[in-house]
């Protein structure tokens, strides 16, 4: 079928590659005239977001079908990015300063962004060399993973070597399989329908916690705003008096 051919692959290509491309461009959509810029830097954010969504959604996934250890990973590898781009932010703001005061100080703006912004883009884009050039030929990868090298006969022989037997110090690629094999199957291609039943079904299990949220959902983002601007005008009026 179609979707056995889309592997995990070639989704995590589409995805780094489509959102490198995107947030690297985004410090020169900027720079277009005022009011422009806005809407195309937010038109630009909805392909943007669905292949940020593609990329992490491909990623858990992928952790998912192998050893816990590597959903801890994945994980972690979150939380690095996470501190990583926090150091990135402000040593451009101590390097690069900005005064929205002083018009001298735009330029450090740009440079600002284009430095922390093009960094990120080639770090996305690094996952796309990687995952093409060590990755896909890795043999753990293989095992786990790579349904296109599976056969029924691996699939299904109890017999079949499990990558999980390795001991947990040697390193990925150092794997002792002499000619890779996998386990790995497609995932599960579900009729609309049946997704429409499941989802009723957890809402039906779950309506309290929803609602719960959404209530909340609805109090951070409407209520909750309302009020401090209000609180805000007040406060000015009051100084202005």
């Amino acid at each position: 079928m179609v979707g056995d051919a889309i592997t995990w692959t070639s989704r995590l290509v589409v995805a780094f590659l489509g959102s490198s491309i995107l947030m690297g461009v985004v410090p020169f959509l900027a720079c277009l005239p005022l009011g422009v810029n806005y809407w195309v830097i937010f038109f630009t954010l909805f392909p943007f977001g669905a292949f940020c969504g593609l990329a992490q959604g491909t990623v858990f996934t992928m952790a998912a079908g192998m050893p816990f250890k590597y959903m801890g990973a994945v994980m972690f590898g979150n939380g690095i990015a996470a501190i990583f781009c926090n150091l990135l932010k402000a040593l451009t703001l101590v390097v690069l300063p900005y005064d929205p005061t002083d018009s001298t100080t735009d330029q450090n703006a740009f440079l600002g962004s284009l430095i922390f912004i093009g960094t990120c883009a080639v770090l996305l884009f690094s996952c796309v060399f990687i995952q093409l050039c060590l990755l896909r030929t890795n043999p753990f990868f293989i095992y786990y993973l790579d349904w296109t090298k599976a056969t029924p006969q691996t699939q299904n022989s109890p017999n079949v070597m499990d990558a999980s037997d390795l001991s947990a110090d040697q390193p990925i690629g150092m794997t002792s399989f002499v000619a890779p094999v996998s386990i790995a199957k497609p995932p599960i291609k579900e009729t609309w329908c049946n997704f429409l039943k499941v989802a009723k079904r957890n809402f039906q299990t779950t309506n309290g916690l929803l609602y719960a949220l959404f209530v909340c959902y609805i109090l951070t983002f409407t209520v909750f705003p309302a009020v401090s601007f209000d609180a805000s005008l007040k406060m000015l009026a009051s100084i202005n008096n």
